[in-house]
């Protein structure tokens, strides 16, 4: 059989050459086409519908929102599995399709039949889908936190130097040390040189906690004030011992320390007195929350290859209504009014005027002028009621 494979090739030598040319050029067109991965992609088609349903248990959560959605996923074209999951407030409902399926056009057919089963959930309640990706992706678990100082403590910008400030508290001992660097690597907090500063002492200043149930949603006029001397042999640093600073070791986590208030340091560098603000625990968090969401998450998601990018932790700015039961009853006003009105009073309009009387009112579009005419408005007529009164049961404030 060899021997006559060999004298074939030998007499057909021109058909020979002719499909050993072919078999090259389509060898090295399928070797340059062909789909292959270091991790191939080995699951179908799918697309993960994600549903919250805040404060229902994972029962509920199955009953009133898993249920309702694999029952309208089910028997939709081109779909062959669905699979779902139901956890504290959260449903997630895995929708696979046949091989060969596009993506775009199975997430077509759930968007769809998510629209028929939108009015069988609860009100609040909508079903989304999760951005195309694959289950041998990846998933890398990046860590934000705010970097401490050469000593360990927390830094803050000194006014408009350019320099940084270090606040090192010891609750033990009840003391405060400041240090001043000028950070030329911020990379590299060990290689920061101190300020040197002719300046004998800094002010470190603190609020105390407000008194009250409801004191929080005023300012807090009550200011402690400590004198840092500076550190012989030292340059840049001040520190004091004071028993206002000590806390005890059952009291770290109490609220009311002097490191859950805003701290700031007053000192003398290069002819003026800038001033350090160091903010307090609950404060940072929502900064590096507020960081995370708005710089480090669209910048994610910009690099090619990422599907996805969730926040979790810190804390989220909100404005709070603190609602006091007493003044309720007083006023005969019902919590419902109260979010009534608190959802009425953050409605954004255009400008315009109000005439009341025979004076009128102007109110243009910058925060100035709108606030100016809603004033003159309620100062010709003062209403009557909770919302009027200096003891009023909803006063807002910000969080800290």
């Amino acid at each position: 059989m060899l021997n006559a494979v060999i004298r074939f090739a030998l007499r057909n030598r021109v058909l020979i050459v002719f499909l050993s040319l072919a078999a090259l050029l389509y060898g090295g067109y399928a070797a340059t086409t062909l789909p292959i991965d270091v991790f191939p992609d080995l699951d179908r088609p799918r697309v993960v519908v994600m549903t919250e349903a805040p404060g229902l248990a994972p029962e509920e959560v199955e009953t009133l929102v898993t249920f309702p959605l694999e029952a309208a996923l089910l028997g939709a074209t081109g779909v062959e599995d669905v699979r779902s999951q139901s956890a504290v407030g959260l449903s997630v409902v895995y929708v696979e399709f046949g091989w060969g399926t596009d993506i775009r056009a199975a997430r077509q057919v759930v968007q769809e039949r998510l629209a028929t089963a939108q009015p069988d959930l609860p009100s609040g309640v909508r079903p989304q889908m999760a951005p195309i990706s694959s289950i041998m992706g990846q998933i890398m678990l990046v860590g934000i936190y705010r970097r401490p100082g050469p000593r360990g403590g927390e830094l803050a910008p000194l006014g408009t130097t350019g320099h940084l400030a270090e606040l090192v508290h010891d609750p033990a001992e009840g003391r405060a040390t400041v240090y001043l660097w000028e950070p030329h690597d911020r990379g590299r907090p060990n290689a920061w040189r101190p300020i040197r500063t002719d300046a004998a002492s800094a002010s470190l200043t603190w609020e105390l906690p407000p008194v009250g149930p409801w004191a929080e949603a005023v300012a807090a006029d009550r200011v402690e004030r400590l004198v840092l001397r500076s550190v012989p042999g030292s340059p840049g640093a001040f520190a004091a011992t004071d028993p206002r600073l000590r806390v005890a070791d059952k009291d770290r986590t109490a609220p009311g320390r002097p490191a859950d208030r805003e701290r700031r340091v007053t000192v003398a560098v290069g002819g003026a007195t800038p001033t350090a603000v160091f903010p307090p625990a609950a404060q940072r968090k929502l900064k590096l929350r507020t960081t995370a969401d708005w710089v480090v998450r669209p910048r994610l998601l910009k690099v090619r290859g990422i599907a996805q990018v969730m926040v979790m932790g810190g804390g989220r700015k909100q404005y709070q209504v603190l609602v006091d039961p007493t003044a309720l009853l007083a006023y005969d006003v019902s919590l419902a009014q109260v979010e009534e009105a608190v959802r009425r009073n953050n409605v954004n309009a255009s400008g315009g005027f109000a005439v009341q009387g025979a004076s009128s009112a102007a109110s243009g579009r910058t925060p100035s002028a709108s606030w100016t005419s809603s004033a003159r408005c309620r100062s010709s007529r003062r209403p009557s009621g909770p919302f009027s009164s200096p003891r009023s049961p909803a006063s807002s404030r910000a969080p800290r």
